[in-house]
């Protein structure tokens, strides 16, 4: 009977230190509750200022500024990082941004600037792997290579382009202005004098095939005699196996360059 009194004794005790355990532990969550409320709270811990640093001489650290203010931040703690690098990202001439911390109340926005490589279809500037770029409207990328081709293709035709240019680079009197990509798969060169501030650039049709071996085809001949009559040819077709196809800006006939040129490649000169 003494052992049972006892049992039941040690059973009230353990269900009364059970209880005094859950209270406590609603007690201790109610005043976290109501501490991280107080933290978060507009004007407790509030970001007290913005730091802009990184290598990017062209991004106005105003604009930053005003683009962590768009975003509405409040709490130091309660900060959404990912919502401010997002408005960053738009600044014109940002590339990444990155946004962290800094006890007490400070904000670290590191930014690193775009670099334009080329204007893409006339509408959006990318870099040499084919990424947009947030750019000013008053950009004029004078200088800067025109690329065209489908919108999904842009990092295909920026390289290609670059593996192009190095071709006729040894040329120095000669640069490629331009390089389109149509939906079959063709590309077309633009080129002109490198010193030439004129528009008019000199169209290479070069074709789907053997696209290498025909533009380093174009560049010898560059180096020769051609280079010197650029201002008299509105068009060069390279798509011939051993040679290309001049036309003059004159509206005078076709000739044919390299004695052992034979017919264009099959389908007319299309390949």
């Amino acid at each position: 009977m003494a052992e049972h009194d006892e049992s039941a004794t040690v059973g009230a005790r353990l269900q009364s230190r059970i209880a005094v355990l859950a209270v406590s532990l609603v007690v201790l969550a109610s005043l976290a509750l109501v501490a991280l409320d107080r933290l978060l709270l507009p004007g407790r811990f509030a970001v007290n200022e913005v730091i802009v640093t990184g290598e990017a001489p062209n991004v106005d650290p105003a604009t930053v500024l005003q683009a962590v203010r768009d975003v509405g931040v409040k709490s130091w703690f309660s900060v959404d990082l990912d919502a401010v690098e997002d408005a960053v990202r738009h600044v014109p001439w940002v590339y990444r941004a990155s946004v962290r911390r800094r006890w007490p109340g400070k904000l670290v926005v590191t930014v690193s600037q775009a670099e334009p490589f080329a204007r893409y279809n006339d509408a959006d500037w990318i870099n040499e792997t084919g990424e947009r770029l947030s750019l000013p409207p008053d950009f004029a990328g004078a200088g800067l290579p025109r690329l065209y081709g489908p919108e999904q293709r842009a990092g295909d035709v920026a390289r290609q382009y670059a593996r192009l240019a190095s071709l006729v680079a040894p040329v120095e009197s000669v640069t490629v202005r331009s390089l389109a990509l149509d939906a079959r798969g063709s590309w077309q060169m633009g080129i002109a004098g490198a010193a030439d501030d004129v528009p008019r650039s000199v169209e290479i049709t070069v074709g789907r095939e053997a696209v290498t071996e025909r533009v380093e085809r174009l560049a010898a001949a560059l180096k020769g005699e051609l280079t010197a009559r650029l201002n008299m040819i509105a068009a060069i077709d390279l798509r011939y196996p051993n040679g290309f196809a001049v036309r003059p800006a004159d509206g005078g006939a076709e000739s044919r360059h390299m004695a052992e040129l034979k017919s264009p490649v099959a389908g007319g000169g299309t390949g």
